[in-house]
């Protein structure tokens, strides 16, 4: 099986996360948290930067289901929305 490393940042600013929309792809449209596939030779932080996405918010918990989330990211938004 092919094994891809990614990262992920869950950026909390108060009581508000911070969620992109990606801007390209099978997923277009879809919400995720900021991050992406880490290339050959790139630092997890390099994996981190904000490319691609054509939309970028600030959500509160009771915001979190406005938006349509990568399958990926639902597990990490129940657990925000549990310990929020």
């Amino acid at each position: 099986m092919k094994q891809i490393e990614v990262v992920a940042a869950i950026i909390r600013k108060g009581n508000k996360i911070f969620a992109t929309q990606r801007g390209y792809g099978e997923w277009k449209d879809w919400w995720e948290f900021p991050g992406g596939k880490m290339e050959a030779g790139e630092t997890p932080e390099e994996a981190l930067h904000l490319n691609e996405h054509e939309a970028a918010k600030w959500l509160a918990k009771d915001e979190l289901e406005s938006v349509k989330w990568l399958p990926a990211d639902l597990e990490v938004v129940e657990k925000i929305k549990m310990y929020e």
